[in-house]
């Protein structure tokens, strides 16, 4: 980092500790409190049923957001753009003509004991690109070196959470973010908008496709739709006619051109994946490979969420691209290689383990820490299915101010930062995104979905930011009475 870049992030905090500190630290105490206030009543205001997840909730922003500057921010964004082009180019090869598997760049062990691939998906040649919208998680060791721990294409979690945090921390603590220069999302989800809707005519919608109430992660399905004004719509709300998708409303049905997807791969379609799936459409997935809608993302993307992949991106990245990877990924052993395998043995049990599935985060372990019992169990397991595993050593990562009361702490945190396609085939990153907060190191590693607290990502500008509000562009309310005839017929009926 250069000297002009390491004074102006000093400069920052320094501004921001001198707000927290004041009145003795009871302002930041206070904002604490008007933060998980407003956490509660956003709750009360969208959560459909109870559930652990959601009573929870409240208290899992800090008023220590993350700071950072804009050359740092710029350094990701170029290799988080790059990762953008090299998943799409991954994932052609895999779904298309095969050349990694067929000259061993991919091990037929690696891709085919991945529970995240789609052999349906095999020939798809979607209209549009296969990641269109990605959630990439990152860390940074105690150097200052930063590296990216995984991904997700599952219209990637935490995005609904992202823009509620930054609501709530604009009315807050609006101020500090216009004294800081601090970044707006709303180019972001512009961006994500305007792809999604690149196809629509005039009555087309643009809906998030919810698995439903039974999943923890609801309210944010609601919240997030209701400030794209997205309509969010089940499987059971739709339906394929001529390869077009419909979603069923009480005037009749309404053609949808853009699909926002919270619903996994194989639950995306019960006509050509899982048969027992209600979350799904039957005849969505030849929708999509016939180009009747956009979504994303493409079903069978999900392939790259794994964390077999980790140890073999930068080979492959040279191979398909001819280029270096701008983000380093954290260095991972696939215990499928004979000679990595080796090396896992010679490392045990100082490692982290992690299961060849993406979810659930419980499939992974710190094996210092398991009971004796316990770690000779799970080394049964993994001598068993040894291709269905990765491990790696912890790294020591940064620390960062996390508020406690009218004092503060220190924890170590995983960032979730986001790329979306945009209508003329460049990838936009979010200036901003959220900071998963953890006293343990090697938990928060292993599981950075499942924190001790989040985070706000403030990137600073070099000058106040006069990017307008999305909101503007949609829109604005009338007064009267709410057009009923858009009600899905499903909703209408459990009436």
């Amino acid at each position: 980092m250069s000297d002009s870049a390491t004074q102006s992030i000093d400069t920052s905090w320094e501004t921001l500790f001198s707000a927290l500190d004041y009145d003795e630290g009871n302002q930041q105490a206070r904002w604490s409190e008007e933060v998980e206030r407003r956490l509660k009543e956003n709750g009360l205001t969208y959560q459909a049923h109870t559930s652990k997840h959601h009573q929870n909730r409240q208290g899992q922003l800090d008023v220590v957001p993350y700071l950072m500057n804009e050359s740092t921010f710029e350094h990701l964004a170029r290799g988080l753009s790059q990762r953008m082009r090299f998943f799409e180019a991954l994932l052609n090869d895999i779904y298309g003509e095969r050349h990694l598997l067929a000259d061993g760049s991919v091990p037929a062990d690696l891709l085919f004991s991945n529970p995240e691939y789609l052999i349906e998906a095999h020939g798809l040649n979607p209209q549009t690109p296969w990641v269109s919208f990605l959630a990439h998680d990152l860390v940074r060791d105690s150097s200052g070196q930063w590296f990216v721990l995984g991904q997700s294409t599952r219209a990637p979690a935490g995005l609904g959470y992202v823009l509620e945090r930054r609501l709530i921390m604009s009315r807050v603590m609006g101020y500090l973010l216009r004294r800081m220069s601090v970044k707006r999302l709303s180019g972001f989800f512009r961006t994500l908008r305007q792809f999604l809707r690149a196809d629509s005519r005039d009555q087309d919608l643009s809906i998030l496709l919810t698995p439903g109430q039974s999943v923890e992660s609801y309210f944010e399905h609601a919240f997030l739709a209701n400030h794209l004004d997205f309509t969010l719509a089940e499987g059971d709300d739709l339906t394929v006619r001529g390869n077009r998708l419909m979603l069923k409303t009480l005037s009749g049905l309404r053609p949808v051109s853009g699909v926002l997807r919270r619903v996994t791969d194989q639950d995306i379609d019960p006509l050509e994946l899982n048969g027992f799936s209600r979350q799904g459409t039957p005849g969505l997935m030849d929708a999509v490979r016939r180009g009747g809608v956009r979504m994303a993302n493409v079903p069978g993307s999900g392939v790259i969420d794994s964390p077999l992949w980790m140890g073999r991106l930068e080979g492959l990245c040279q191979k398909l691209l001819g280029e270096d990877l701008i983000l380093k990924t954290l260095p991972a052993l696939w215990l499928g290689d004979p000679d990595e395998r080796e090396e896992f043995e010679s490392l045990w049990p100082d490692v982290l383990v992690r299961h060849a599935s993406a979810f659930p985060a419980g499939e992974s372990f710190v094996v210092r820490d398991l009971p004796d019992a316990e770690r000779q169990v799970l080394k049964a397991r993994i001598d068993a299915d040894r291709p269905s595993w990765v491990a790696w050593q912890a790294i020591a990562l940064e620390t960062v101010p996390v508020a406690e009361g009218t004092a503060r702490g220190e924890a170590h945190a995983v960032l979730r930062m986001y790329t979306a396609q945009s209508q003329d085939q460049k990838v936009d990153v979010m200036p901003g995104g959220l900071a998963s907060c953890n006293h343990d190191a090697s938990w928060a590693q292993l599981r950075p979905n499942t924190p001790e607290r989040y985070k706000d990502l403030w990137v600073m500008g070099m000058e106040p930011d006069n990017q307008l509000s999305m909101f503007a562009e949609m829109d604005a309310p009338t007064l009267g009475p709410v057009d009923q005839s858009m009600t899905p017929s499903r909703v209408a009926d459990a009436m």
